[in-house]
């Protein structure tokens, strides 16, 4: 290819991957409030906790807060600037960590190939687009491969390694890949010099000995070094983000796992290309977090950013291998046409992000922009408005916001860090009283608790259970209610509006958000509110009739209607939808 055509190719890519990056953001529903408050705390106080201090039921449970650094950053750069310095310092860093990404390919493969398969596997980013501190373990991920992979051309590139380790270690859990790629280098060096006394002569031992050492640089020493080894030891509650893909895959709708299995046949045919061609470490690396991601996750995006110049090498590969054929040499004269094809294709699929179509039509609560949403707020706001009285029961998932937005006016009952709370207490007293209403009972009155805040998305059985209990309780009155949060309390002051049909339909008509309105269906079914949750449905299929998720609810209505004849029309024009 001519220069001027990698030029194009590549300013068509980063539209593509700006497009895919440069999102709204919904994270102050998983951590980022805790985050910030944490990071709050530190500063303030110059002490890095070490219980549980947030939490009423375990305040003096001990704890290891692996990502304070990272805490400290976002909350110095939210009081600086404001909190949408957040999104900039998010584009920046997955931008620094892709631009690395490519040089460190030009090692395998020429740009063509390197684009193509940045373009395939940058998609299963949107998954995991959070700001949380894994953002920066991305960079240092990408750094210490490079430093590995150029070490006999740029060792002076390896001198940098003790200062990511220690910024990593302080930063996220997640540095537990980068002791596992010093490991893999060393045994490359021991592989190599087959002899003690060379590799103690050698420079890349020693900087992979010191980095290693450089992992004791944090709040908790040893103890801190091993903790990615320890965590799961006391971890008495299932997360999503720890599941397989296959278990994911039966109980969720997600496009990006069925995307993920699509191209798994392109993963593992670069694998064995990796092993004809003798790169043994590569396939090496690359099988191995081929498993982490079909194990957890989780470890999606770090798969996504190791594939990218493995994959890449492979479709070079197969690129030169076409040569060989008559066919194959006329194909590379059409090398310039090629890239101009993909670069148009590049700037279509970059549509689909920038004009938010992929976004609502598979029903990511994404839109290209820098806002921030806090779904969650309005509902803390009126338990401190109207002071309702504490000590609060929440749920798991609500946990981080509450954190943020309450404490500490309120402590919480638990929040999303199993690893902070006794797993017996997770197990035994968490689940078991929303599932068992004599031990909620029991509960309840141990701890005096009188108000009751709820994520209405939290789907586990047990919520579900208790969120039908407590709605059926006349213990309780229901205060509140919207897309996100409903409250309860014994506060006799306030009215109860279970009963108040008026109120839902309010709520409903002053909702906009599609996503918003279909949240709240289920919950209004609980509070035998049918009428209004079928309101709820037909405004949310009014204002965007290609949702996915509307899509597979109307499916499911033909099933069971006299027009179900009618659903195999509806599946083959929405065919994406039911991947």
């Amino acid at each position: 290819m001519r220069r001027w055509t990698y030029v194009v190719l590549g300013l068509c890519f980063f539209v593509f991957f700006f497009g895919l990056i440069f999102t709204t953001s919904n994270d102050f529903s998983q951590d980022l409030g805790r985050h910030l408050k944490l990071g709050e705390i530190i500063v303030k106080t110059h002490v890095i906790p070490a219980t549980n201090l947030f939490s009423y039921t375990n305040p003096s449970f001990p704890f290891i807060n692996h990502h304070w650094f990272s805490e400290v950053i976002f909350y110095l750069l939210t009081s600086w600037f404001a909190v949408n310095a957040l999104q900039v310092v998010k584009v920046v860093l997955l931008m620094s960590t892709l631009a690395l990404l490519f040089w460190l390919g030009k090692q395998y493969s020429s740009f063509g190939p390197l684009i193509l398969a940045a373009a395939l596997y940058t998609p299963l980013l949107l998954d995991r687009l959070m700001i949380r501190p894994e953002l920066f373990a991305y960079l240092f991920f990408i750094y210490v491969l490079a430093a590995m992979t150029y070490s006999e051309k740029y060792l002076r590139l390896a001198y940098g390694l003790p200062f990511v380790m220690v910024f990593w270690v302080n930063i996220h859990i997640s540095f537990v890949f980068g002791i596992f790629l010093l490991g893999v280098w060393l045994l490359k060096l021991i592989m190599k010099h087959r002899s003690f006394n060379k590799l103690l002569s050698s420079r890349a031992a020693h900087l992979i000995i010191i980095s290693f050492i450089c992992l004791l640089i944090n709040p908790n020493f040893l103890k801190g070094a091993l903790y990615p080894f320890l965590i799961f030891g006391n971890y008495g509650y299932s997360i999503v983000e720890n599941q397989n893909l296959f278990y994911l895959s039966s109980v969720l709708s997600n496009i990006f796992i069925s995307y993920f299995f699509l191209l798994t046949p392109l993963t593992f045919a670069s694998l064995i290309t990796l092993l004809v061609k003798r790169k043994y470490s590569e396939a090496f690396l690359l099988s191995v977090f081929t498993f982490l991601a079909f194990y957890q996750i989780r470890h999606l995006s770090f798969f996504v950013f190791l594939a990218i110049p493995y994959v890449g090498f492979a479709m070079h590969s197969w690129w030169i291998a076409l040569q060989n054929y008559p066919w194959g040499k006329q194909l590379k004269t059409y090398s310039d046409l090629i890239a101009l094809g993909g670069s148009v294709l590049l700037l279509l699929s970059a549509v689909l992000f920038y004009s938010n179509w992929f976004s609502s039509t598979i029903d990511l609560p994404k839109r290209f922009g820098v806002q921030f949403t806090q779904a969650y707020e309005p509902g803390m706001e009126f338990i401190l408005h109207n002071n309702l009285k504490g000590p609060i029961f929440n749920d798991f998932d609500i946990g981080g916001y509450a954190i943020y937005k309450l404490y500490p006016r309120y402590s919480v009952f638990v929040d999303n860090r199993p690893e902070t709370y006794p797993a017996q207490f997770m197990q035994d007293i968490y689940i078991r009283l929303q599932e068992d209403d004599s031990l909620r009972k029991q509960v309840f009155q141990r701890y005096h608790i009188n108000t009751v805040v709820l994520s209405i998305t939290d789907n586990t059985p047990w919520t579900k259970t208790f969120s039908a209990n407590i709605a059926n309780d006349p213990d309780w009155k229901l205060v509140y209610f919207d897309s996100a949060v409903v409250v309860y309390t014994k506060d006799t002051s306030l009215p109860d509006v279970r009963n108040k049909p008026d109120y839902f339909q309010q709520t409903i008509d002053n909702t906009s958000d599609y996503l918003d309105l279909l949240a709240m269906v289920n919950s209004l079914t609980v509070y035998k509110q049918t009428t209004t949750a079928e309101n709820a449905f037909r405004k949310a299929a009014k204002i965007n009739p290609r949702s996915c998720i509307i899509k597979r609810v109307q499916y499911q209505n033909l099933l069971q209607s006299p027009y179900f004849d009618k659903t195999a029309e509806l599946k083959w024009n929405s065919w994406y939808c039911f991947l």
